[in-house]
């Protein structure tokens, strides 16, 4: 399959990311306490340090990798977490609140940057296929039901994409796409009688950048919801991710962590 190639401005943005991550992380492994003040926040050496070892990774990860998608999107994971450190010293009172917007000013550009590079990347990367099979105790039309609500679609299928269904027949094939087209092109399901047993066979295939390990966990929700109504969840926590958590789990599955 052809895909897109990445311009040399592209690569020498990435490239330039890739420097940048390392300088700052080791300005903020090396000297975490002049960097506190020059940005205006409290002097906290340890979680500096830490913050540095991540921004050296990832800028080792882009500068190693021919395809660096992956080293990009932890930039913009670690991006998010920035941000947030520095709102939370903007709402203490003994930060110099000028210095810290000022620094909050200079990681959005630089996120925006990271989000940009990041995006050309992986709209450019090889399309994969991945496909899953699934079977759930529900009579088939219980079943095309479930999977014909676009909004039991985003209710399981926690991806940060919008998925609209083009194609149906009823009881039997259901087809959707992103509206975006980057993560995930396009994606069906098919409904048949389980072989040998009650319930309804469920085959998916998905043509985008899930993993089929990721897909079939997917399934697994999707099972738990039809046969349950609810996905069962670690006791103390709500029902289900939150929406950063679903974006750090997406994150998380694209670094190449995948199960053939």
């Amino acid at each position: 399959m052809k895909t897109r190639e990445i311009t040399g401005r592209g690569d020498l943005l990435a490239r330039g990311l890739g420097w940048f991550s390392i300088g700052l992380g080791m300005a903020e492994i090396l000297a975490p306490r002049q960097l506190s003040r020059w940005i205006g926040v409290e002097e906290h050496p340890t979680l500096m340090r830490m913050l540095g070892v991540r921004e050296t990774l990832s800028g080792i990860g882009i500068l190693a990798q021919e395809r660096p998608e992956a080293a990009l999107w932890s930039r913009v994971a670690g991006d998010g977490m920035d941000l947030a450190l520095l709102g939370s010293a903007l709402a203490s009172g003994s930060a110099d609140k000028a210095k810290v917007l000022a620094a909050t000013a200079a990681v959005a550009g630089v996120t925006a940057l990271d989000i940009l590079c990041s995006l050309d990347y992986t709209r450019s990367a090889p399309v994969r296929f991945a496909e899953s099979v699934i079977t759930v105790n529900r009579p088939q039309e219980d079943v095309y039901a479930f999977w014909r609500d676009e909004g039991n679609l985003r209710r399981f299928l926690k991806i940060p994409v919008q998925l609209e269904i083009v194609a149906a027949r009823p009881d039997e094939f259901i087809e959707w796409r992103s509206k975006d087209g980057m993560i995930v092109k396009s994606g069906s399901a098919s409904f048949g009688s389980a072989l040998g047993r009650d319930g309804t066979e469920v085959r998916v295939a998905v043509d985008g950048l899930i993993p089929r390990r990721l897909l079939h966990e997917e399934l697994r929700r999707a099972k738990r919801l039809m046969e349950t109504g609810e996905i069962p969840t670690t006791e103390g926590q709500s029902a289900g991710p939150s929406a950063t958590a679903a974006v750090a789990r997406v994150v998380h599955r694209l670094e190449g962590k995948e199960v053939a």
